[in-house]
């Protein structure tokens, strides 16, 4: 790395704390058993994230559809937003 970047001033002794190696390639909800449909007569998880922001906070991401792509991110994303705005403009 010190050599491929070394124009920019990069030295990977200096400038590098550590690496971290992930199993996964990206961050990815890890459903447990209820995630998606709940258990136990008590809701699913990801709906008490969908169902409500938490103050100025709206949670949204492609797994909280039970698909992750990029469509259900868009649309994970226009619900967030949606939930925002109705909490800023009321």
């Amino acid at each position: 790395m010190t050599e491929m970047f070394a124009r920019t001033g990069f030295e990977a002794k200096r400038d590098i704390a550590g690496i971290v190696l992930n199993r996964w390639g990206h961050a990815f909800v890890n459903p447990q058993p209820g995630f998606f449909f709940g258990a136990n007569g008590k809701p699913a998880p990801r709906d008490a994230l969908r169902n409500a922001p938490f103050g100025r906070i709206a949670f949204s991401h492609s797994d909280l559809s039970g698909a992750n792509d990029h469509r259900n991110a868009f649309l994970e994303s226009h619900r967030a937003v949606g939930q925002l705005l109705d909490w800023v403009l009321v």
